[in-house]
């Protein structure tokens, strides 16, 4: 008679560590075998879901940038509608105007009473309020950016720069070189000082002020308008100086600034 086939086991024993009791786990391989693949089962789609999941929250967060650039672009693109829309009422104002006093027509001698102009007519040619805060911000922030002192004011070298203990910058140039104010303003001192020689101040507004030391002459006085680029005085070694140069500050809200980082064409 053929020899019975024994099935293999394994046992594992469990003993606590009081050592009392305990208890015997018997698996046969089979079973083990149908352990292991149900594990290796688990293990892969734990893997497959963590992957997918990623893959979902890759695609969402892309989704989520791309919802706000689009928003973005609409707001950008209604803005620039808008200001569309107002060149568009502009040109119609423009033309309504021009059509009315007959620009191109007008005789050399004009005849009020042959212009046939009501008031509603006018009201019509208004523009709006819009349109007109717009073109007084364009014009105030015109008027703010040539009120900041963004040009050398002489041509020459910088010997000395600004620091805690020196208040501005020191540009060395021949006696006689011309000075220039380097923004719009008005000429609030000009005088002699014991220490600058012949000394300009100018107010800026905006809480902006210039002041040139060691001039050789000045040619503007107290209370004078200046324009950017006119010529204010000249290079000299007046007061207190070791040679020709000028000693150039700025002064925001009172207190001293590099006037390097105003300067544009340095």
């Amino acid at each position: 008679m053929p020899a019975k086939r024994h099935k293999k086991y394994l046992s594992v024993m469990i003993i606590p560590h009081h050592k009392t009791g305990g208890m015997t786990l018997t698996f046969s391989y089979r079973t083990l075998r149908l352990l292991l693949l149900l594990a290796l089962f688990f293990i892969g789609l734990t893997v497959f879901l963590i992957f997918t999941y990623g893959q979902v929250y890759l695609k969402a967060a892309k989704y989520e940038i791309i919802t706000r650039r689009n928003a973005k672009l609409e707001i950008e693109f209604e803005k620039l509608s808008k200001v569309k829309s107002d060149l568009a009422q502009m040109r119609q104002i423009e033309e309504k105007v021009k059509n009315m006093l007959q620009a191109e027509k007008t005789p050399p001698f004009l005849d009020l009473s042959q212009i046939n102009v009501s008031v509603k007519d006018t009201e019509k040619i208004k523009p709006p309020s819009h349109i007109t805060e717009m073109i007084t911000d364009w014009s105030e922030e015109e008027k703010r950016q040539r009120s900041i002192p963004k040009i050398m004011p002489t041509n020459g070298w910088i010997s000395r720069e600004f620091s805690s203990e020196h208040k501005g910058i020191d540009i060395a140039a021949t006696s006689g070189t011309p000075i220039f104010t380097p923004a719009d303003g008005q000429v609030t001192f000009a005088g002699w000082d014991s220490l600058y020689g012949h000394y300009l101040i100018i107010d800026h507004g905006y809480g902006f002020t210039t002041h040139f030391g060691h001039c050789s002459a000045l040619l503007v006085k107290v209370g004078a308008p200046v324009r950017r680029g006119e010529i204010i005085a000249f290079v000299g070694s007046s007061g207190k100086s070791t040679g020709p140069h000028l000693h150039y500050q700025v002064y925001l809200n009172d207190l001293p600034v590099d006037p390097r980082q105003y300067i544009i064409d340095k």
